[in-house]
């Protein structure tokens, strides 16, 4: 080694320049040790250099303390620094089972880290974010019931206020390797108090010791998945409805739109399917609609018509014949993918109402998945069921995500869409979204007073987006349209001393069609059970859509044949009413049995083993259908027997008949349990 490369390598060892400290304080050359590593050094402002430390030990190997060169001061790591690792240590190591990402936010302008959720090895699209705070000596309340944690009020505000995602803050206890947690954006009144505190003061949150991170997943996963609703209510409200009326009254060259619409709505209403629709004959009707939607002769405005009022109608012959309400669901997407195909090449404003439409059936279906997963935590709440209950609110925090972004995209598109004359068109679409917020306000079950303000909201915005809706319609002098919007209001509030309520009561008196308003009191009629209600629109729920919806909530589609789990929900819906094995003689019993094949997730009953007994002679079969097992049953046992009774004509199979029986026949059916391996079984 050359002299001249010796003698640079040991400068550089033993000194340090101003740019290699990057910024941090050093104090005077001369300062004593001991103050140099109490207080903080002081700036190298002043040009001077000083020594490097370098590290003890043997040649070869570094050793674990650091010395001073020339006297010059310690380089030590301040103790903040140190907790801080540590409690960065805790968390990394509690998220590391759940398969979850944890990235550290750098630079970081309020939050710590990002955590992207993972399920089976595959992103979800889920995020939220993490503020974590360390101690070693975090502030325990006097009881110990809770930690208090103090936030900067801008700090706050970015956590709770600003940030679109679920946020969550940690507070790391170092010295007893404890992590406790809170949802800010949960934390009653804390909007409030951060809306009246003054930027450059503090707030304080609570954080509860019984949220233990180690002992509280399952928690959390709810926490997360109630903020996201609550932050639903938010982002829809962030769009003020005001700012699309607005947009609407500085609409120019309205003349052409609105005749255009007018041809519509005209032809609606004057086609004669749509009133053999009114009178019930939904199956007529349907029929001359598909005649017309397919003629290639008929004008656009007839075509566009007859697929406006199919959807109505298949809408009514679902609910008759009480298809899946995904099925019904589905009925929004089927009349855009239709209007579509016809506006391909006609007037924009038909076109942003196929695209609204597929927005509004993406939306609603998010939504009835949504519903379906909430059905399933309310059961599996009553069952005590463990095991199940922390992956339902794992996938409820997954879809309401789904539900954020299809809201999301349904303001988008109207604010957009309604910044042109086009948007005309859009009054229904628009009246249809008000609805929608005002399910989803109450679907969320939030609870608490963020969740009570969360639906307020909503409802609040749903309210703005009908009067929007009328003013569209009386811009198109649509006085059917109007009355819908109008009434709309309704299902808001019955309270007629309210501001809603008021402001319904002052719009319909404005309906001068004698017939509109007829047929406008007699829905208010019907909201207020004072009518009867028309035949085919009132969704009465069955046990099998029951099992349905909670199949939705699953991310199951019951008409999926690819998907295996759809063939078990299938299995259960189709064995609910056991009646087909029963009606043939009195002395017939069904009992169920669990299936060990069913995946865990599928909890329906009827998805297990089914076994038929014989209560007079002690025959048993067992099958993993009702149908099979009664074949084998019959073939077997009944064919010969001359104790075959039928039972009377007018007898179905109940619920409360079925606990009877199972009262009736306890001892026969804990007889069965213990001895049953021998049963003759139809796989």
């Amino acid at each position: 080694m050359s002299p001249t490369m010796s003698a640079h390598r040991q400068s550089s060892r033993q000194r340090i320049s101003q740019t290699d400290l990057r910024g941090v304080d050093v104090k005077a050359a001369d300062a004593p040790a001991g103050d140099a590593t109490r207080r903080a050094w002081t700036s190298m402002s002043t040009g001077r250099e000083w020594e490097r430390p370098v590290l003890g030990g043997s040649p070869g190997r570094l050793g674990n303390r650091a010395t001073r060169i020339e006297g010059g001061p310690i380089m030590q790591r301040p103790e903040q620094h140190v907790i801080d690792t540590r409690g960065q240590s805790l968390l990394i190591a509690a998220f590391a089972p759940t398969g979850w990402v944890l990235r550290a936010i750098n630079p970081d302008y309020g939050a710590d880290y990002e955590v992207e959720v993972f399920e089976n090895r595959k992103t979800t699209g889920t995020t939220f974010k993490i503020q974590l705070k360390s101690s070693e000596e975090p502030g325990y309340s006097a009881d110990r019931d809770f930690l208090s944690v103090s936030l900067s009020v801008p700090r706050a505000r970015y956590l709770v206020n600003e940030l679109q995602v679920p946020t969550l803050l940690v507070q790391a206890d170092v010295a007893a390797g404890r992590l406790y947690w809170t949802a800010p954006q949960l934390e009653p009144g804390l909007r409030e108090r951060l809306a009246q505190a003054d930027d450059d003061s503090s707030v304080t949150i609570r954080i509860p010791v019984a949220n233990d991170l180690s002992g509280s997943f399952d928690l959390l996963v709810t926490a997360l998945a109630r903020a996201r609703a609550v932050l639903v209510a938010w982002a829809v409200t962030n769009t003020p409805s005001t700012d699309f009326v607005a947009a609407v009254s500085r609409l120019t060259s309205l003349d052409g739109a609105i005749a255009a619409f007018r041809e519509v709505t005209d032809g609606l209403r004057l086609a004669g399917a749509y009133m053999a629709m009114e009178e019930g004959e939904l199956d007529r009707a349907h029929a001359d609609l598909l005649r017309l939607w397919a003629d290639e002769d008929a004008s656009l405005s007839t075509r566009v018509c007859a697929v406006l009022t199919l959807e109505r109608i298949e809408t009514r012959q679902a609910i008759r014949d009480r298809f899946p309400d995904r099925a019904r669901i589905a009925k929004i997407r089927l009349a855009a993918d239709r209007l579509r195909t016809l506006v391909s090449r006609g007037p924009v404003g038909l076109k942003l109402y196929s695209l609204g439409l597929r927005k509004l059936s993406s939306l609603h279906l998010a939504m009835h998945e949504y519903f379906g997963v909430g059905l399933h935590v309310e059961a599996s709440a009553k069952r005590g069921d463990v095991w199940l209950l922390p992956m339902l609110e794992y996938r409820r925090m997954v879809v309401i995500e789904h539900v954020h972004r299809r809201v999301n995209e349904c303001i988008g598109f109207l604010t957009y869409a309604l910044q042109t004359s086009d948007g005309l068109s859009l009054g229904d679409i628009v009246q249809r979204l008000g609805k929608a917020l005002w399910l989803l306000a109450n679907q969320l079950g939030i609870g608490g007073s963020e969740g009570a303000q969360a639906s307020h909201r909503l409802n609040e915005q749903a309210f703005q987006l009908f009067r929007l809706a009328a003013n569209l319609a009386r811009l198109t002098e649509d006085e059917q349209r109007f009355a819908d919007a109008v009434c709309a209001v309704r299902l808001l509030d019955g309270d007629r001393n309210s501001d809603t309520f008021k402001w319904m009561q002052q719009e319909f008196n404005t309906i001068r069609d004698p017939q509109v308003r007829s047929a406008a009191e007699n829905y208010l009629a019907r909201l207020d059970g004072e009518a009867e209600r028309t035949p085919h629109t009132q969704i009465e729920t069955s046990a099998k859509q029951i099992l349905e919806n909670l199949a939705a909530g699953l991310g199951i589609d019951v008409t999926d044949e690819h998907d295996a789990r759809a063939k078990w929900a299938r299995m259960a819906i189709d064995d609910l009413d056991p009646t087909r094995v029963l009606e043939h003689c009195e002395h017939t019993f069904v009992t169920l049995q669990r299936n060990p094949d069913v995946p865990p997730e599928i909890t329906f009953p009827t998805a297990g083993l089914k076994v038929i007994h014989c209560t007079k002679h002690g025959h048993t079969v067992r099958g993993r259908t009702l149908d099979a097992a009664g074949a084998l049953f019959r073939e077997r046992f009944c064919a010969s027997c001359p104790d075959v009774a039928p039972r009377a004509q007018d007898w179905i199979h109940t619920l409360d008949w079925q606990d009877a029986e199972n009262a009736k026949h306890q001892v026969l059916a804990q007889a069965f349990w213990k001895k049953h391996s021998g049963l003759p079984f139809v796989p």
